[in-house]
């Protein structure tokens, strides 16, 4: 993967997660905001979140598509998106991951929970709720 995907990757390390985020500095403003888009997600956004206002913020497929962006690569919206219409060059199992980045998604019966990247050392970078 493109070195500036790896880089972006590593430069979101330690920011913080709230659902539908993308970047965003977060607020309570903003908490409030995205609980009123997100009602089922509300509790979290409003509690947990909390702990992130002043700090930006991400959910896991703006993160992905932030890290893919820097590589020229454009990515939809939502985790499930990406999986299903993004013209990928190989699909596998997290038991064959190559030695080298890649993007990997957690789900099942091709509706995905999650998604971030393995940067091929061991190391995974994603926006975590």
């Amino acid at each position: 993967m493109h070195k500036k995907v790896v880089e972006k990757a590593l430069s979101l390390v330690g920011q913080g997660y709230i659902y539908g985020a993308k970047g965003q500095t977060c607020s309570p403003v903003f908490r409030q905001q995205q609980a009123a888009q997100y009602p089922d997600q509300a509790d979290n956004i409003l509690g947990t979140g909390a702990k992130w206002d002043g700090k930006p913020v991400w959910d896991c497929a703006q993160l992905t598509r932030a890290c893919a962006k820097e590589g020229g690569v454009t990515l939809v919206s939502g985790a499930t998106s990406q999986w299903k219409k993004t013209a990928w060059a190989a699909k596998g199992t997290m038991d064959a991951l190559p030695q080298q980045a890649v993007f990997v998604f957690r789900g099942e019966n091709d509706s995905m929970q999650h998604t971030g990247l393995a940067l091929g050392d061991g190391t995974c970078v994603h926006a975590r709720g």
